[in-house]
């Protein structure tokens, strides 16, 4: 029962990067394993590029969540394990991070057993190549 309890809670994690603060604007929605190297390419769900936009984070499940001021995973970079309902009051005194994301890679966390943790910790998990298809498409 545990090992399927397990899988299940995998299958259902998902991080939502929104456009605005108070998880509010366009969105996207990834999953543990799903990487985006470059923003300028997608677009929120609202039909807007994401680029420098993103504000706020909702994560559920067991994901964490790394995100990267430049384009191919390179800058600053922050790692996110909870919900950021506004990047720019969070971290105001720092570089800031509020609209100046620009790369971002899903991993599984909080669990230090699973794929998350380790050597193993970049490497993607297995690619829901159908969702991939569909965005393509969008």
């Amino acid at each position: 029962h545990g090992d399927w309890e397990n899988r299940r809670d995998r299958r259902e994690a998902r991080v939502y990067l929104y456009e605005h603060a108070d998880f509010r604007g366009g969105v996207i929605v990834l999953r543990p394993g799903e990487f985006v190297e470059n923003l300028a390419r997608w677009s929120f769900d609202n039909g807007r590029i994401a680029n420098d936009r993103i504000s706020s984070i909702r994560i559920e499940g067991d994901a964490e969540v790394a995100l990267y001021v430049h384009a191919g995973f390179h800058g600053e970079a922050l790692r996110v394990d909870r919900d950021i309902r506004d990047l720019g009051a969070k971290f105001r005194g720092n570089l800031g991070f509020n609209d100046q994301i620009s790369s971002v890679r899903v991993r599984f966390d909080r669990d230090d057993r699973g794929p998350g943790r380790g050597p193993d910790r970049d490497r993607p998990a297995a690619i829901d190549y159908d969702l991939v298809i569909r965005r393509a498409y969008q």
